[in-house]
């Protein structure tokens, strides 16, 4: 697959038809990844929402226990409320 441009004039329609089943294949596997990646993310950003709503309604002492918690977990600082 990893040929010269020099080389690509003596490909065989059978080696060209090869190479293009392997890049389709390829590609339809970074799609699928891409929209696995997507649908973490949204799934990610729901739970780090639905954690700082749960902190907010805890007593002050609970409540730097569950910021830093989740501070330490997403690496991030969220607001403190």
């Amino acid at each position: 697959m990893n040929r010269k441009p020099s080389k690509w004039g003596n490909l065989t329609i059978k080696e060209f038809e090869r190479d293009i089943k392997l890049l389709q294949e390829t590609c339809r596997h970074l799609v699928i990844n891409d929209k696995y990646v997507n649908l973490l993310e949204e799934q990610r950003k729901e739970l780090i929402s639905l954690s700082l709503w749960s902190a907010r309604r805890l007593h002050k002492i609970h409540k730097n226990f569950a910021y830093n918690e989740l501070d330490k977990i997403t690496e991030q600082k969220h607001e403190r409320l």
